[in-house]
């Protein structure tokens, strides 16, 4: 599969373009976002002066990863583990693993044994699994310890198999409960979280929270992985620094989910807050609440809804680049893909209307 330029007619290879937008970094792409809505509002001829209404909000963007469990997990790691250890070792002529496929298949018909075992009460199975996996593990400490270079991976998969080995054991033999700051969620993307929205039907989705501002020209502005923290811990900060880009902004519209005493510090930012209180609502804030203003701006606050679906279209919906800078390059080049797109569309429609 080829694409031709236009200019120069010369043939460039599918994976000659994947080589050169993966150099892009999210700073990059960020710069070249603020270039296309700068132009997008000069041509609906939106003055930098002229008062912008914003309204923000959260989606999950997916990584490609499977439904987690503590056994998969744990063979996962392990597979990998035995796996990058015999490559490395093969390499540099060090012997120690040449029977690496032989514990590999062990792993695999253990896991397979055990991996519905817990549910009939067939404990045996999960120790026999367990007892295999310390094996793994106790010799891979061996190999690493004469090793002079330990690679990223080779770190992270032991690291992985042992705190796996560790909850396996707590969970299904001593019946403990484990932390949600404990778990692993992906052997390949460590970086996905476990996110509940409350959505009807969903238990769960996978991956990491991206917030999104959008303008009343249906411009993206801005967005925000969040790696680290939820709604309520970042959007005063988010608010503050799309204030510092657009010194124009006046007012933005929130769900209750964003909401807490200290985020109403956004006050001091915008002239008009709409981040409405979730729970008991006192006389003073049922008059803020009413105001006309506010309730127009929640009004149109759902609109927002669009933008997203239109994000989830261009590749945010399922992530499918490996790691966290891939992760963060994606959804930049989503964010970018709209809104190259939103500008296509305000220019043939002014090239229409010149025309008509």
């Amino acid at each position: 599969m080829h694409m031709i330029s236009d200019v120069s007619k010369k043939r460039f290879s599918v994976h000659t373009l994947v080589d050169n937008v993966s150099l892009l970094t999210k700073e990059a792409l960020d710069e070249i976002n603020q270039v296309v809505v700068a132009k997008g509002h000069k041509e609906l001829k939106h003055g930098a002066t002229d008062a912008l209404r914003c309204r923000a909000d959260s989606a999950v963007a997916r990584t490609n990863v499977e439904w987690p469990t503590d056994v998969r997990l744990l063979c996962d790691a392990l597979r990998n583990l035995v796996n990058e250890l015999y490559g490395h070792c093969k390499a540099i002529g060090m012997k120690g693993w040449r029977k690496a496929r032989w514990w590999v298949k062990t792993l695999t018909t253990a896991y397979r044994r055990c991996r519905r075992a817990h549910k009939n009460g067939f404990l045996d199975r999960v120790r026999q699994f367990l007892a295999v996996a310390r094996q793994i593990i106790t010799k891979a400490l061996g190999t690493v310890k004469t090793l002079k270079e330990v690679t990223d991976k080779m770190a992270w998969y032991l690291e992985a198999s042992e705190k796996l080995v560790d909850q396996v054991d707590r969970r299904l033999l001593k019946k403990e409960d484990i932390e949600h700051e404990e778990k692993i969620f992906s052997i390949f993307e460590p970086h996905t979280q476990w996110v509940r929205k409350g959505k009807a039907g969903v238990l769960a989705e996978l991956g990491i929270p991206v917030c999104v501002l959008e303008d009343q020209h249906q411009f993206i502005l801005m967005h925000h992985v969040q790696h680290d923290g939820g709604d309520m811990a970042m959007i005063v900060g988010f608010i503050g620094e799309a204030k510092k880009r657009y010194p124009s902004l006046t007012s933005c519209s929130m769900d209750k989910g964003f909401y807490s005493a200290k985020n109403r510090d956004a006050d001091e930012l915008l002239d008009l807050n709409v981040m409405p209180k979730p729970s008991y609502r006192n006389a003073k804030q049922r008059e803020r609440e009413s105001h006309p203003d506010f309730v127009k701006a929640r009004l149109q606050h759902p609109a927002i809804e669009s933008a997203i679906n239109n994000l989830q279209q261009r590749g945010m919906g399922l992530i499918r680049t490996h790691g966290k800078e891939g992760f963060d390059r994606s959804v930049g080049l989503a964010v970018l893909s709209a809104n190259i797109h939103r500008l296509g569309k305000v220019v043939r429609k002014k090239e229409a209307k010149r025309q008509a």
